[in-house]
């Protein structure tokens, strides 16, 4: 594990009014400074955290609550990029990159619903959704393969 705290590099915000915490999968503490407005806005799990009065006092860190997660760092960052930057949403969608793997993971459990519709869509639109349409898609490939001939 690091001997210092490390900082995420794009969501770390010196506004921000709550620290997360997550652990990388090396065993590197990574934090985040976010704002709670942010998090409450799109996540009905951290609007309800944030609403019921805390039983003790919360550690800090930097001067706001920290806030430890069981989460993959990796994964929370993925997450956050689509709270803090919608252009993330925007664009294709590809279900093996892992950034979309974090981002679907921590939506849902975070009942993030509008960041996990979002790439339910995404990939609703890359992908079939009917067995007719998934018939057709299969028949192009086979076309497809057939088309390219035997390569010896």
């Amino acid at each position: 594990m690091s001997a210092s705290p490390t900082r995420h590099p794009t969501l770390y915000f010196e506004d921000g009014s709550m620290v997360l915490r997550a652990q990388h999968l090396s065993g590197e503490l990574i934090f985040f400074k976010v704002h709670k407005t942010v998090l409450s806005m799109h996540s009905e799990i951290f609007r309800d955290m944030f609403i019921l009065p805390s039983p003790s006092p919360r550690e800090s860190y930097d001067g706001v609550s920290l806030l430890v997660l069981q989460d993959n760092a990796e994964e929370l960052a993925s997450f956050l990029a689509c709270l803090y930057d919608p252009i993330h949403m925007t664009g294709k969608i590809d279900r093996a990159k892992p950034f979309w793997q974090g981002a679907m993971c921590l939506a849902t459990k975070y009942f993030a619903t509008p960041i996990r519709s979002a790439i339910i869509r995404g990939l609703e639109q890359q992908w079939p959704t009917t067995f007719r349409e998934w018939e057709q898609l299969e028949r192009r490939k086979l076309t497809l393969h057939d088309s390219e001939g035997d390569p010896e």
